[in-house]
């Protein structure tokens, strides 16, 4: 029989007195249809070590004639090099079978879990709940295997997000996808990290110090206007407790917003912040001034009041009650609207840390002890003497600066008043 043609292909039944019936091509390619479905399926027929042997290629019409004839010539090739194009073709089904159960989602779940779950450094739970967010953002691909995800596909997902909600949350989810990647890549599930060809990329970039709004913080001009309405402010002790606190210590409100009684030492006027609470995953002690204690007393007092005889150290300090810790927001709320009310420039909760390093350094303190105290993950420049210095708490001299800036602050509230009268 000739070649088959397209136009016999779409026509070709098997009859009615058959349950099936095939149709030569050449070189090994045939069609076969049954009866009574009418289902067409291409066969690549060949012998290997003096047997008869068929390989399923594809059906009809998914597989048209043309491609029918580009796999069989493939698998012709595979024959003459000496390998089973049979073997070889369930290989490669396998692999597709596998690649199919690796996508995105499940990847997500293994390579974050074994972030949480790292002895040295595991992820802290505001982090993960960062990821989180992060991960709904990339809801497109989800289900898309991550060997089928091409470069186009993700920049074009990474830049909408980027577009859409705003460039940190656009570098979120590239970060994101770089650590499913680089988890994807040490499993040997794909060859490369699609996300590094961003690097220079002029939407994903990483963006430049210069490019990069920084955290706006009080001016240093307006701390005695700025904190003079905080204090007269209407707000629940807690609140203004937890921004002032923060004001003194520097501390990032997630490491010291929950922290229970049993981790204030009264005695030495210390927080005990433990590992958990810190980005840089170190257990530290920070050292309060005296305000600090005096506002302590007094939300100590009002739980004491409240709760009587059921008060007790395992209690929240930054709460009303003692029962729950305030909300996270809270202060960068009330800041908000204290600033919002007065006409001040905006300033966030986590510019309190850049108001003291300026202040600290205009003093002259010492390096390790603003970094120490800021919990920065380098301390000084080298990995021996960052090792080394990582042991030393310098409680006395943090102590000392940790006052200072109180001091400064309340100093300047005095201004202001001074100058209303």
């Amino acid at each position: 029989m000739a070649k088959l043609t397209t136009k016999f292909v779409q026509s070709f039944n098997c009859p009615s007195d058959k349950k099936v019936m095939a149709v030569y091509d050449e070189l090994g390619l045939m069609l076969r249809a049954s009866y009574p479905s009418q289902k067409k399926l291409w066969i690549y027929s060949f012998r290997w070590e003096g047997k008869g042997t068929t390989i399923s290629i594809g059906s009809y019409p998914e597989i048209s004639l043309a491609k029918a004839r580009l796999e069989r010539d493939r698998l012709r090739t595979i024959l003459k090099s000496g390998a089973n194009p049979k073997v070889t073709k369930d290989l490669e089904k396998a692999q597709v079978m596998s690649d199919q159960s690796h996508t995105i989602k499940s990847l997500y779940a293994l390579a974050t879990n074994e972030r949480i779950n790292d002895p040295i450094k595991p992820w802290t739970p505001k982090h993960t709940k960062g990821v989180k967010h992060s991960f709904k953002l990339l809801k497109e691909l989800h289900n898309i295997p991550i060997a089928q995800l091409s470069k186009l596909k993700l920049r074009e997902v990474l830049v909408r997000i980027t577009l859409d909600t705003g460039g940190a949350s656009g570098q979120n989810a590239k970060k994101l996808m770089s650590i499913i990647y680089s988890y994807a890549e040490s499993s040997g599930i794909v060859p490369s990290n699609l996300v590094k060809f961003f690097a220079k990329d002029r939407v994903l970039r990483k963006p430049r110090a210069e490019d990069t709004n920084k955290l706006a913080f009080i001016p240093l001009e307006n701390l005695g206007v700025t904190y003079y309405h905080l204090r007269n402010s209407k707000a629940s002790l807690a609140v203004k407790a937890l921004i002032m606190i923060g004001s003194y210590t520097a501390l990032r409100v997630g490491s010291f917003i929950d922290l229970k009684w049993a981790d204030y030492d009264e005695l030495k006027s210390v927080f005990i912040i433990p590992k958990e609470k810190i980005k840089n995953r170190k257990a530290i002690t920070s050292p309060l001034p005296n305000q600090a204690r005096e506002l302590l007393s007094e939300i100590k007092k009002v739980q004491m009041t409240f709760q009587g005889n059921r008060w007790s150290t395992d209690m929240y300090i930054f709460s009303e009650t003692g029962d729950k810790p305030i909300n996270t927001e809270s202060g960068r709320i009330h800041l908000q609207r204290v600033l919002k009310k007065h006409d001040l420039p905006k300033a966030v909760f986590h510019g309190f840390r850049s108001v003291a390093q300026i202040l600290w350094t205009q003093k002259g303190f010492k390096e390790v002890y603003i970094n120490l105290q800021l919990d920065h993950s380098v301390i000084s420049g080298s990995n021996v003497i960052e090792r080394y210095m990582g042991e030393i708490a310098f409680i006395e001299e943090r102590a000392e600066m940790i006052q200072y800036l109180a001091n400064h602050i309340d100093k300047e509230v005095e201004k202001y008043q001074a100058n209303l009268t």
